[in-house]
């Protein structure tokens, strides 16, 4: 923890000041670089939010700098350094030495921490000089040893406003969705139990006080959530508002849903006493969590918070002029250096030749190029392990494409010039290194997962103006396609599912027509499925696919395998339609979302009927067509 000398006023005679300054769900991004495109992110990445962390430092006498969770799994640089992990002397993961160059006092895990298994999560943070915290997940006696405890309790002197110097204990939690066991199944079954998140918490805050935690802090990595009680398995996923309501608890650091909390950028407003400050820092290095403690002792003599606020910081163009010249910058500057160029090495090296431009602006609204591309090279990859099980049953692959804007915002798009294919542009096509898996399954099945899937839209009243095209609420990536059918979808009919994938509408069925080789699916029918480990969780609110629907795994590692295949093949040709299109909704007029480089693709646009309407404060450029 940092300390800093100031005086304060009188009327703070006595009262301790407390920063805590928190990032979450970095994913890798440590470098302002976008190795995907190849060229410098000054806005996003740890290096945009150490200037920011240094000028938040100096502010105040006394900071905890936490991370919470999804740290060491993300983008190529993640990849690459996990592959080195297992290998003896390949010294400090790049992320532990970021988190230490910039002085963090402790960190959560997140799921995707747990998407190398225990083995390499313990080598990784096993290095870390701050403790690594995680409550609700416990070892089994199968378990090899684990880089986590369930709980730190920081001892750390801290000064007044009036300078003097007190000893204050905080206590650290963290927590973790319980559908981990689900989505890492293969790492973790038997090896771990996972405690509901406010189940676990409603026994941690009194054992960690009792224990001699000062004041207690919360690392949520799970979405807000409603803040009441979660009543199904997919709500408990998302529970840091409800988590802020148990007592006991002074500052609650929220994390997974890539959301920033609150979604002011700039000073908070001052929380009552009763309850704790809540901040969500958002992902990628997009901002910094700032949350300001005000503590003064009882009658009893113990610490107590009698104020809290809770705001975020973001990099803008000012602070990114300064990451070479802050002395934290500069340090994890050298921290990463030599994994920096190493990972700019590994994506520049040649693939194949990609015979067309290949973007995915467009690809939401009709444009199927790179969807089609995945799936048509999944299938060749996939070939030989379904000739040696059904090859006479119709195989389906799973497809979604990743950077087609929404959260991440305007810039992030695919947008592959014709000519050199790039492991860079592979890896920016399928940018996480889950299992692909083959799996039987039913007409039904993939009935009810397409439904999944087409609720990404938004619901349209026929003749209606200006409707947006994609509802909002929901992740790009949840568009994920079952390739090898063809369907149509009838925007008028209110989406099945919520943007957690909870079932909001359950008699509602946008998807009809469905046919394989043009014969009508029935709900018996056979199929094989080709899918990521993932979805075939469930995750999302998808079908989970049964342990006993599995007929194989087809690869440890999909962005290798496409990898692979397309080196030995090459691309084919770039296919421009989806397996889906929309049922006319009498008219309507919508408005789909897109980045400003669509302009350089008129052709695009117009074969899909659709012309610029202007663009948002947001930086996305509005088309408006009609359905």
């Amino acid at each position: 923890m940092t300390e800093r000398g100031r005086t304060g006023s009188s009327a703070d005679a006595g009262h301790v000041h407390l920063r805590i300054l928190a990032t979450t769900d970095l994913h890798m991004a440590l470098a302002a670089w976008d190795y995907l495109a190849d060229r410098p992110a000054p806005l996003s990445g740890l290096a945009a939010l150490a200037p920011l962390i240094e000028s938040a430092r100096a502010e105040v006498r006394n900071v905890l700098l936490l991370d919470n969770g999804d740290l060491i799994q993300g983008g190529p640089m993640g990849e690459i350094a996990a592959s080195r992990a297992v290998t003896a002397g390949a010294g400090t993961h790049p992320a532990i030495a970021a988190l230490d160059a910039l002085g963090y006092d402790a960190a959560g895990l997140g799921n995707h921490d747990f998407n190398y298994g225990l083995d390499i999560q313990r080598r990784i943070y096993g290095a870390a000089s701050f403790p690594v915290v995680l409550t609700n997940v416990t070892p089994t006696p199968l378990a090899p040893p684990v880089a986590f405890r369930p709980h730190a309790l920081l001892d750390r002197q801290v000064i007044d406003a009036e300078g003097a110097r007190h000893r204050l204990r905080i206590g650290i939690l963290a927590f973790c969705p319980p559908q981990i066991l689900r989505w890492d199944r293969a790492h973790l079954r038997d090896r771990v139990t996972v405690t509901p998140i406010l189940e676990a918490a409603a026994a941690a805050i009194p054992a960690l006080r009792a224990a001699g935690a000062d004041i207690v802090v919360a690392l949520s990595h799970s979405g807000l959530g409603s803040g009441a009680p979660p009543r199904t398995e997919a709500e408990a996923e998302n529970v840091t508002l409800a988590l802020a309501e148990l007592p006991g608890l002074d500052a609650v650091i929220g994390g997974h849903d890539h959301v920033a909390h609150p979604q002011d950028v700039g000073p908070g407003t001052p929380l009552p006493a009763t309850g704790p400050p809540v901040v969500g820092p958002a992902a990628n290095g997009a901002a910094l969590g700032v949350v300001d403690l005000t503590l003064a002792r009882d009658a009893g003599g113990c610490w107590r918070r009698i104020s809290g606020s809770a705001h975020l910081r973001s990099p803008d163009h000012a602070t990114a002029t300064g990451q070479d010249r802050t002395i934290t910058a500069r340090r994890l500057a050298r921290a990463i250096a030599d994994d920096h160029a190493r990972t700019r090495a590994a994506m520049a090296r040649d693939i194949c030749r990609l015979p067309g431009p290949l973007t995915t602006y467009f690809a939401a609204a009709g444009d199927g190029r790179a969807a089609n591309l995945l799936a048509d090279t999944l299938r060749r990859a996939a070939a030989p392990v379904v000739a040696r099980h059904d090859p006479d049953v119709p195989l389906l692959v799973s497809v979604a494409i990743y950077r087609a804007g929404g959260r991440a915002g305007p810039d992030n798009y695919l947008d592959i010039p014709p000519g050199r294919l790039a492991a860079r542009h592979v890896d920016a096509l399928c940018p996480f290194a889950n299992a692909l898996t083959l799996h039987r399954v039913t007409g039904a099945f993939v009935a009810a997962w397409l439904e999944r899937a087409m609720s990404v839209y938004a619901t349209l009243r026929p003749g209606a103006e200006d409707t947006p095209l994609v509802d909002r609420r929901f992740a790009l990536y949840d568009l994920d396609l079952l390739h090898g059918l063809t369907w149509r979808v009838d925007l008028a009919v209110p989406a099945r599912h919520g943007p957690d994938g909870a079932v909001v509408a359950p008699g509602a069925t946008r998807v009809s027509d469905l046919a394989v080789e043009g014969r009508p699916v029935r709900d018996s029918d056979r199929f094989l499925l080709l899918a990521n480990s993932y979805r075939a969780a469930g995750s999302g609110g998808f079908p989970e696919l049964a342990p006993e629907s599995l007929v194989a795994e087809v690869t440890a590692n999909a962005p290798i395998l496409l990898a692979d295949t397309l080196a030995r093949h090459g691309t084919g040709p770039l296919r421009p339609e989806l397996p889906f299109a929309f049922r006319p909704a009498g008219g309507a007029r919508v408005l789909f979302e897109t980045g400003p480089g669509a302009r350089a693709h008129p052709e695009l646009a117009h074969a899909l009927g659709l012309a610029e309407a202007g663009a948002d404060d947001a930086g996305f450029v509005r088309y408006r067509g009609r359905l």
